[in-house]
């Protein structure tokens, strides 16, 4: 009973992450010319990283790309450059703005 509860949670959690990228296929098409990312407020979960190996995968540009990416605590930034290092992104194409550090105008 609990784990077949468990597992209807699970279930249920998931991202349908392939449907999602199959769906907006023509969006992801039109980032393959952009030279910069942006990224605050991502937790670089595993769920997540098929939409950044999609940005990578369609981008013609890559070794002129440039990432930002927002972090809070240290270990968010450890975890983040390895997941980008895993996608083949160089650690010298990221740059790492603390989330504190952060204006909106």
């Amino acid at each position: 009973m609990i784990a077949g509860t468990v597992e209807s949670y699970y279930q249920e959690a998931q991202k349908p992450v392939k449907q999602i990228l199959k769906k907006q296929e023509e969006y992801f098409q039109s980032l393959s010319n952009i030279c910069y990312i942006y990224i605050w407020g991502y937790s670089f979960a595993g769920v997540d990283i098929p939409y950044l190996q999609k940005i990578v995968e369609v981008n013609k540009n890559l070794p002129k790309l440039k990432w930002y990416i927002s972090y809070y605590y240290e270990k968010d930034k450890e975890r983040a450059l390895n997941q980008m290092e895993k996608l083949g992104i160089n650690a010298d194409s990221i740059q790492f703005p603390k989330s504190q550090d952060l204006q909106i105008n």
